[in-house]
């Protein structure tokens, strides 16, 4: 398995339509061949300008570059930079280790 990271700088007040504008995506996410799922993680609630990390979990390298190819990342990008303070900082990450609690028909969970 193999992960995209996405760092990014919340402006303020924008945290809640950052987090909506990840939900719209899904549906877009899920068409991506070989996607397998994401988590979204932020700093502490006091934080004036929150930072958000995004983990994109792939099937396989080719599959998470593949997604580079065609118009889900930069109409991804462009959604959510608009919350955003900057360009976000993209890794891409080979995943060592994961245990992750998927719903018994293996349909994604969304918190």
């Amino acid at each position: 398995m193999y992960a995209r990271t996405w760092r990014f700088t919340i402006l303020p007040g924008k945290l809640e339509d950052f987090v909506e504008s990840v939900r719209t995506l899904l549906p877009e996410a899920k068409k991506e061949r070989g996607f397998q799922g994401f988590v979204v993680l932020r700093s502490l609630y006091n934080d004036p300008k929150p930072r958000c990390t995004m983990i994109g979990f792939w099937q396989s390298r080719a599959h998470l570059r593949a997604s580079d190819e065609g118009l889900f990342l930069p109409r991804a990008l462009a959604h959510l930079i608009t919350c955003c303070e900057g360009y976000p900082v993209i890794q891409e990450q080979d995943v060592l280790l994961a245990e992750l609690a998927l719903h018994p028909d293996n349909r994604l969970m969304s918190c």
